[in-house]
């Protein structure tokens, strides 16, 4: 029987990838100048997952590239909350087969992007352009860099001919963006299990066991339009609206006073997220009383909050600053939510996942990681509730996500590629 020495094949995978660094560049850059824009109930991430399955071909992969319209019944698997347009938006699924005595894992990231918008941009949204230490673009921090660093490690594997014990499945899913998560959840219900699941959502070069979940809800005061200088009434529903911010900030407060910050969160110096993130008044050409006032507020709860505890606090909170303001009383605002509630990822930090991707990390890079709550919402908690299989967040650092002038860090790129080259061999296993 032939030895494998581990030790070797990770100095050859270190070796591989220094050597091909470059690629890891290139293959971000590309992804990112093919525009993968979700809208929510539209999106167009179908050129992009074909430059993906076509990469993956390449390599001799057998590659599965399905939408949800291809899963039956899709509408009746648990988690579905909302139909959306998925006409040329795919997933595309491949799977290293290891020969089964290993554990398997699944490498999972999102190829959908949020709109560039008509923001103060210093370069083309889409140029992928590689400058310095960073690549530039929408997406390119989220999250087509963190994209890019799994499929180059699972290019190395290949390439250094390293067979594995345990499965490796990589999904480049669409529609996360949206927060309705239909692309993993039709990789969960097209049959796609795993032992563990590592999602590399920008965190910082962080190794994420936890991570913040996500709600946004809508809030509209409709008016009565018109100027009033012929004797019709009117009603201005923006000044109410500036009441309820003000009451929102109040809320802000009171959110991170009455649910504690769990210990995972205890380094960082923030609390739960409250953001305005849309507030629209007034036509465009029409002066006069708009004829409605509405925004929408994104919330990050720590995990463990449920959306029942949740719902009943914000609600509540609401109830008392309308009841108690005569003008709101009389007007009430609609109050709706706009989105799924996503549940914070949230597992033990002494899983056994946790601790192999902390040796790798350090087997890597010769550095002792953080472990610490990812302050981000993302795919992983559908893995928790419908596939009952444990998830981290482990992807690299940069700025400006879902801003102008979005880049990610090129050496941050590198070293996740190692990590999770490294975490794939502890973690499957080697084939001897």
């Amino acid at each position: 029987m032939v030895v494998i020495n581990k030790d070797c094949v990770k100095r050859n995978l270190l070796e591989w990838i220094d050597t091909n660094e470059n690629e890891i560049f290139n293959l971000t850059s590309n992804l990112v100048k093919i525009p993968s824009i979700n809208y929510g109930n539209k999106g167009y991430e179908g050129d992009c997952q074909k430059y993906i399955a076509e990469w993956l071909k390449k390599l001799d992969l057998n590659v599965d590239v399905f939408t949800p319209d291809d899963i039956k019944d899709f509408d009746k698997v648990p988690g579905f909350v909302k139909k959306q347009n998925f006409e040329n938006r795919p997933n595309v699924v491949t799977k290293i087969s290891g020969n089964g005595n290993g554990r398997s894992l699944i490498l999972n990231g999102h190829v959908d992007v949020v709109p560039p918008e008509p923001m103060n941009w210093s370069l083309d949204p889409f140029s992928g352009a590689i400058k310095e230490d960073r690549i530039y673009g929408r997406g390119s921090l989220d999250m087509k860099g963190g994209l890019a660093s799994l499929m180059i490690s699972i290019k190395a594997l290949i390439k250094l001919g390293i067979k594995l014990k345990g499965d490796v499945i990589f999904e480049s899913v669409m529609d996360e963006e949206s927060s309705i998560a239909n692309g993993t959840l039709s990789c969960i219900a097209r049959g796609y299990k795993a032992d563990a699941v590592i999602i590399p959502e920008p965190n910082n070069m962080v190794i994420s066991p936890a991570s913040l979940g996500g709600t946004v809800w809508k809030i509209k005061i409709n008016g009565k339009s018109g100027m009033g200088f012929s004797g019709e009434e009117v009603f201005e529903s923006v000044f109410p609206m500036g009441k309820i911010i003000v009451g929102l900030e109040k809320y802000a407060e009171l959110l991170n006073k009455e649910f504690l910050k769990p210990e995972i969160f205890k380094e960082d110096n923030k609390g739960i997220p409250v953001r305005i993130a849309k507030i629209r008044a007034g036509e465009k050409y029409k002066w006069g009383t708009p004829e409605e006032c509405w925004l929408e507020i994104m919330f990050a709860p720590w995990p463990g909050v449920s959306e029942k505890q949740f719902k009943s606090h914000f609600l509540g909170f609401m109830h008392g600053l309308i009841e108690n303001d005569s003008v709101l009383k009389n007007n009430p605002p609609i109050i709706e939510t706009v989105s799924r509630y996503q549940p914070g990822l949230n597992i033990d930090t002494c899983h056994p996942l946790v601790q192999v991707s902390e040796k790798a990390y350090y087997d890597a890079l010769n550095t002792k990681p953080i472990v610490s709550g990812a302050l981000l919402a993302c795919d992983a908690f559908m893995f928790s509730l419908y596939a009952d299989t444990p998830a981290i967040i482990l992807g690299p650092g940069g700025k400006n996500a879902h801003a102008c002038d979005e880049y990610v860090n090129k050496k941050d790129l590198i070293d996740l590629a190692k990590i999770i080259s490294f975490t794939i061999l502890d973690w499957c296993g080697i084939e001897c």
